[in-house]
């Protein structure tokens, strides 16, 4: 799994750009299950302390994933739902632009459509 391969180069940007990415974690999640996600986390939580490096927004997306392994497990695509209330303000906030960009596209693709037949 790529987080596995980032936290062996020690490349925590990049590990922080993927693990906090709602569909990359949705793709991980779809594939290998919620709890492989977990252990991404967990193994990069020593050597990202050892070397000091700490991110507010790794912890919030993990505590998210954490919380809701059960329901991830079971039905990975209600990542967004669960994304677009949850209590951590940094997932809540990214789900919501997230989802309004898709709906900004949907609208788009439907009036170019919806015009040409008119």
């Amino acid at each position: 799994m790529l987080p596995l391969k980032l936290i062996e180069c020690r490349d925590w940007h990049g590990f922080r750009v993927l693990m906090t990415d709602l569909r990359f974690l949705w793709r991980k999640i779809t594939e290998n299950g919620a709890l492989s996600v977990l252990y991404a986390y967990k193994e990069a939580l020593v050597p990202l302390t050892a070397e000091g490096f700490s991110s507010e927004r790794i912890s919030d997306y993990y505590d998210f994933i954490y919380e809701h392994v059960k329901t991830l497990t079971a039905s990975p695509n209600r990542i967004f739902k669960l994304g677009f209330n949850c209590k951590q303000v940094t997932v809540r906030r990214e789900t919501q632009m997230l989802v309004q960009q898709y709906e900004q596209i949907i609208t788009e693709w439907h009036d170019m459509h919806t015009s040409e037949g008119a």
